[in-house]
């Protein structure tokens, strides 16, 4: 899990509240613990991400929904092109189990007390990035998919999306 710190920010001497600071989340020993895609390999590591912004290259949709992808595909289009579909097809298998409730299908596919866990905090902090953006998600090799390492906090506790202002690139609720 990445390391973080509480911050209180001040700009201009102005005191604008308590943050966390955090590392950003990637494949490391010392974050998301996960083998590195493999250049040949087709059931590998992935860190990936659900987000409504996913346009990159590295983005794939599945579920009806966008996902970064973390890490670096292979080089060989071939086998670049049957990791995209191993990870489609298994970010679309792992959520039809979901809605599927059979629990003996759901684990196949999704460690549940990742699931449960990430449920839980995502509801009782009341994140409207939930579900929408900077949810992380991650799959080793030969392994279930895991929800989290949770992160992206700035749009929960009471912050009140439509009352909020940007100002130089701050939210001001």
């Amino acid at each position: 899990e990445p390391a973080s710190i509480p911050v209180e920010l001040y700009i201009n001497g102005e005191y604008r509240g308590v943050y966390l600071l955090a590392e950003e989340i990637k494949i490391s020993g010392d974050r998301v613990n996960i083998t590195d895609t493999m250049p040949d390999e087709i059931d590998t590591g992935y860190l990936f991400e659900l987000s409504d912004y996913a346009t990159k290259p590295e983005a794939i949709a599945a579920a009806r929904r966008g996902y970064t992808v973390h890490n670096e595909f292979s080089a060989d289009p071939e086998i670049e092109e049957q990791q995209r579909k191993f990870l489609k097809d298994y970010l679309n298998s792992s959520y039809q189990a979901l809605f599927s409730g059979e629990y003996e299908e759901v684990v196949q596919y999704i460690n549940v007390e990742s699931l449960v866990a990430a449920y839980l905090v995502e509801e009782i902090v009341k994140n409207v990035d939930n579900q929408y953006d900077s949810f992380y998600l991650y799959k080793d090799r030969g392994e279930v998919m895991y929800f989290g390492p949770l992160w992206d906090f700035d749009h929960s506790i009471g912050w009140n999306h439509p009352d909020a202002l940007v100002t130089d690139g701050l939210y001001v609720a």
